[in-house]
C-alpha cells in the first residue's frame, strides 16, 4: 500500500503513533484557519485535494506519546446527531439547521476556487446527508449536481477495517463511477460525511483520475480517527 499517501495538514497539534501506514499528519502553524487540508497521492501523482472541517473527537498527546481521545468536537456532536439520532429522530428543524451550516461553510470553499467547470457530486449514503448537502450546496453556488458515483451492495461488506489494504480492496469492489456521465474537462467536488481509513475516497479519486487525467476535490465534515491508538 506504499503507492498511496494521505497527508493531513493542520495548524493545531497532530495525532501521533497513527496505525495507518498511508496516513501522515503535518503541523503548519501558518495556516489561516482550523480546517484540515488533505492531499491524496497515488505514487507521484496527486489524485485529490480536499478539506475536512474538523476531527470527530478532541484529543491530547500523552507523555508516552499516544493519542488520547476525549469528548467530541463541536462538529463531531452535530454529525453524531445527524447520523445516529433515529429513535427518536433528530428534530427536523435542527437537522435542517445543521445541514445548512455545513453547506454554507462548504460554499466558501467553492466560491474561492479558481478552478473552472465545477460539478458537485456525492458519495451515496443510507443517511442521505451527503446528497442533501450536495443539493443545497448546488443551489447556494449555482453549481450543477450530478450523481456519478454508485454503490455495488451485492457482495461487498464495507465495515471499516484497520487493514488498509483490505479496506481499499473492498472499496474498489463497492464504488463505481459512471464514466458515461464524466466530463474530462470538469473538476468534480465530492461531498461525503466521515473520513475513516481513507479507503473510500482514495478509490473514488483514483477511478476519477483514470478517466479525467487530473485530480479532483473533496469536502468532508469530519475526520473519524478509528485508526489511532487511544
Amino acid at each position: 500500500m506504499n503507492e498511496y499517501e494521505i497527508k493531513i495538514i493542520t495548524k493545531n497539534n497532530v495525532p501521533v503513533n497513527v496505525d495507518n501506514p498511508i496516513l501522515k499528519y503535518e503541523k503548519d502553524k501558518n495556516r489561516k484557519n482550523n480546517f484540515l487540508r488533505v492531499e491524496i497521492k497515488k505514487g507521484i501523482y496527486k489524485i485529490g485535494i480536499g478539506i475536512i472541517l474538523d476531527f470527530y473527537n478532541k484529543f491530547t498527546i500523552t507523555s508516552s506519546q499516544y493519542t488520547h481521545v476525549m469528548e467530541k468536537t463541536n462538529i463531531g456532536k452535530k454529525v453524531y446527531k445527524l447520523k445516529y439520532y433515529k429513535n427518536p429522530p433528530l428534530d427536523k428543524n435542527i437537522r435542517e439547521k445543521y445541514i445548512k451550516e455545513f453547506s454554507e461553510t462548504f460554499k466558501n470553499f467553492i466560491k474561492k476556487s479558481k478552478k473552472q467547470n465545477l460539478v458537485i457530486t456525492y458519495v451515496p449514503s443510507s443517511s442521505v446527508i451527503p446528497k442533501e448537502i450536495a443539493l443545497m450546496l448546488g443551489n447556494l453556488t449555482n453549481t450543477n449536481v450530478e450523481e456519478i458515483i454508485t454503490i455495488n451492495n451485492n457482495d461487498v461488506t464495507m465495515k471499516d477495517s484497520k487493514d488498509i489494504e483490505q479496506a481499499i480492496k473492498n472499496a474498489k469492489k463497492k464504488y463505481k463511477i459512471n464514466s458515461n456521465l464524466v466530463d474530462k474537462n470538469t473538476c468534480y467536488i465530492i461531498i461525503d460525511d466521515i473520513m475513516g481509513t481513507g479507503a473510500s475516497i482514495i478509490t473514488i479519486l483514483e477511478k476519477l483520475y483514470e478517466i479525467t487525467g487530473k485530480y479532483n476535490v473533496f469536502l468532508f465534515w469530519q475526520r473519524m480517527r478509528k485508526d489511532e491508538h487511544t
